[in-house]
């Protein structure tokens, strides 16, 4: 990755593609350890429809420019319930077809997105590089941080990731 911003309260990130998708893992490390019923508790999972607004939950964001032009992308965010948000250009209608199993375990939770390549329109292509912005919504810290500096709807500041 380059342009990468640190985040000290993710204690993961992972992005690997094979001939049919893209697959992103982003795990959270709870700042107060406990119970596993502790942190079920602690992590705000309100929304409950698909495309509902995940983002006011525990909650990732994954943003994709593949084709790098800096005008369009697609987004997929996911709470800590697994309800799933995506859009193309912020219109809900596209559907992204992600399959995002996500876990709680002890005081971390993870989600696991993978991308089908086809309904982004594109195909793999080694040495491509896309825009990415990754984004993690933490509401018992009231903080959202950001992996490329910039905001979140603006693909012209998203980071270069290299296929």
């Amino acid at each position: 990755f380059l342009g990468r911003h640190d985040e000290p309260q993710v204690n993961g990130k992972r992005m690997e593609a094979d001939e049919d998708a893209v697959d992103v893992q982003v795990g959270h490390k709870d700042a107060s350890p406990g119970s596993i019923q502790a942190l079920t508790l602690r992590l705000r999972s309100r929304v409950v429809a698909h495309d509902g607004p995940v983002w006011e939950d525990e909650s990732v964001e994954i943003l994709l420019d593949p084709t790098h032009k800096h005008k369009t992308f697609f987004r997929v965010a996911v709470n800590c319930r697994g309800v799933v948000y995506d859009s193309s250009d912020g219109e809900p209608a596209w559907d992204s077809r992600a399959k995002v199993p996500v876990s709680c375990k002890s005081e971390v939770w993870t989600a696991e997105v993978r991308i089908p390549f086809d309904n982004l329109g594109i195909s793999l292509d080694v040495n491509d590089v896309w825009g990415l912005n990754l984004v993690r919504h933490d509401k018992g810290r009231d903080e959202t941080v950001t992996w490329s500096l910039g905001g979140t709807e603006n693909p012209t500041r998203f980071g270069n990731l290299s296929i």
